[in-house]
């Protein structure tokens, strides 16, 4: 008897699951990037302005000079040095045991969420995600407010800035363990 072997058997079903998302963790990695680089060189863009408004000299002689410079070279090397890796330093993820299913902790995680001025901004079967209500928020976060909620197992997985998932670590152990 002979024995055929199917080829797709042997990929792993899985396989390209895992491909789409380390291409979606690349793409959230060069946009935090690019955002990053851009607010950093209108900072130092403005820096230079405010330091040469009293003089005489006009800002194309001051670009020239920077340029020409090698302190200026140097900082920008470590300005994109320290871009490239401040997404690995600010953003993270968490896992969170619920006691139970997603739906039995609902209201109190949407609650913990509200209580860090976190509004749901789009809803799907397997992800929540929210985003800061006021507009100053989002502005001084520079457009990275987005806190996404993995909600297809038990831990929950929360991706987003690091600093606002300590805050919302400790509001959702007031509002899942203290509920009725």
């Amino acid at each position: 008897m002979l024995l055929t072997l199917n080829p797709i058997t042997f990929i792993d079903k899985n396989l390209f699951l895992h491909a789409d998302q380390m291409q979606n963790k690349m793409k959230n990695y060069l946009v935090r990037l690019g955002r990053y680089l851009f607010i950093l060189l209108i900072l130092v863009f403005i820096l230079i302005i405010v330091t040469n408004l009293g003089k005489q000299i006009s800002y194309k002689d001051i670009f020239r000079s920077l340029l020409g410079t090698s302190r200026i070279r140097i900082f920008l090397i470590i300005a994109g040095a320290y871009a490239l890796i401040y997404p690995f330093l600010v953003f993270g993820k968490k896992e969170r045991y619920l006691n139970g299913s997603f739906e039995k902790n609902r209201t109190g995680l949407l609650k913990a969420f509200e209580e860090q001025n976190y509004v749901l901004a789009k809803e799907s079967e397997t992800k929540l995600e929210f985003r800061k209500k006021s507009g100053f928020s989002k502005f001084m976060l520079f457009g990275q407010d987005k806190i996404e909620v993995d909600i297809s197992g038990n831990p929950i997985i929360i991706d987003g800035l690091r600093k606002e998932l300590q805050r919302l670590n400790v509001s959702l152990d007031m509002n899942l363990l203290n509920r009725e």
